[in-house]
């Protein structure tokens, strides 16, 4: 269980905190790029882990998996996303379960890891879920809301003040959640909401689409971080 946390994390940083904002906006160009140090990535913490037992099918297997993932993908979005403005939000969630997958099969078939949940590191699953509570998380929010407004989305993270906001936003529900206190989310909503309250007043006579995309944003978030803190709670073990 150990070993397959470990390349969730690795998978984790060589898909999106690994891959800058160029790689994610110019996806042509860069995209073997991308696909080689992802698989570097995720080779060399199943060496260290697992020594060179299967290392070279290992590898073959997440390079090929990823290029037909990730080709398929970049089809997809390239065909449908002018007449499904929700297709982006699809295809990343399609994305991120089939990268997992590949490696659940991987270890299922070649190492024989039955994923006992007594195994796992609590420590290292911790890291794990905040690892994607950050960058994913506030990718995911920002299809969610172009999604919602028709607008263009990328992949591109951009630390900006809104960014911020959620992502500390979302490491508290997280934090309230194991702890058992998710009733301070009331809170912390009122507070972020009293703090941005200047930003929903009407412009130009127009209802500012500011409110829609607080709102959406705000439930998105709020949601992510109650579902990590449930995945948390469901996989941690006993081990200190």
């Amino acid at each position: 269980m150990n070993l397959f946390l470990f390349l969730i994390l690795g998978h984790v940083f060589g898909d999106f905190y690994l891959q800058t904002n160029e790689m994610a906006s110019n996806k042509s160009k860069h995209f073997l790029r991308h696909i080689t140090i992802y698989t570097l990535i995720l080779v060399m913490i199943y060496m260290l882990l697992n020594g060179s037992d299967f290392v070279f099918i290992f590898g073959g297997a997440v390079f090929l998996s990823h290029l037909i993932i990730d080709g398929f993908n970049r089809y997809v979005i390239i065909n449908l996303h002018d007449k499904y403005n929700w297709i982006q939000v699809v295809v990343f969630l399609v994305d991120q379960i089939s990268h997992i997958l590949v490696l659940v099969i991987f270890l299922n078939y070649f190492n024989r890891i039955y994923f006992d949940l007594n195994s796992a590191n609590n420590y290292l699953l911790f890291i794990t879920v905040v690892s994607y509570l950050i960058m994913p998380s506030s990718i995911i929010v920002n299809k969610v809301i172009a999604m919602i407004n028709d607008d263009e989305s990328n992949n591109s993270f951009k630390l900006d003040e809104g960014t911020i906001i959620g992502i500390l936003e979302r490491l508290l529900i997280f934090v309230m959640g194991i702890t058992g206190n998710l009733s301070g989310i009331g809170f912390l909503i009122a507070a972020k909401t009293m703090v941005r309250y200047g930003e929903f007043d009407d412009k130009n006579g127009k209802v500012s689409a500011f409110r829609a995309k607080y709102l959406i944003g705000t439930l998105t978030s709020v949601l992510l971080g109650v579902i990590f803190s449930m995945v948390f709670i469901g996989l941690k073990s006993n081990i200190p």
